[in-house]
């Protein structure tokens, strides 16, 4: 008599065994990207790193810059200054001495040096000082 099978049953394959150098390829392909992502990883670090050392090195360029040009307006300033007081002593070697404006202590150290005169109020008189000795007088004046 003959069987049969009324119930639809599905039969199972077998499954064929993976083959080995595929499993090996996968594994050297994962082991490849891991150590490129690794490397990218530290190459961008690096970058961003100088890169920060950079921009730190400009500012500190910038303020050297700032530095540089306070230094320059300062020499600029102190040689306006020097001319003016050139200016000054040169006028105040030639520019007569009004008597008016000395105190007793700067006639007093007038008349020591030698240079005596009769002090009238609004006279003007030359004598031959100069502008070191006038600033001198009139400390000795304050003293």
């Amino acid at each position: 008599m003959i069987k049969v099978n009324l119930l639809s049953t599905k039969k199972k394959k077998k499954q064929k065994p993976v083959p080995a150098f595929l499993i090996y390829a996968v594994l050297l392909t994962a082991t490849i990207g891991a150590i490129f992502l690794y490397i990218t990883y530290h190459f961008s670090s690096a970058v961003s790193a100088k890169e920060a050392k950079v921009q730190e090195n400009a500012k500190t360029i910038a303020a050297l810059k700032e530095k540089i040009k306070a230094v320059e307006d300062f020499e600029k300033l102190n040689k306006t200054f020097q001319q003016r007081k050139d200016i000054i002593e040169e006028l105040g070697e030639t520019r007569p001495v009004r008597p008016r404006y000395l105190t007793r202590s700067a006639r007093f150290c007038l008349q020591e040096f030698g240079w005596s005169a009769p002090i009238l109020k609004g006279w003007t008189y030359h004598f031959p000082v100069s502008p070191s000795q006038i600033l001198m007088l009139s400390i000795m004046s304050i003293i």
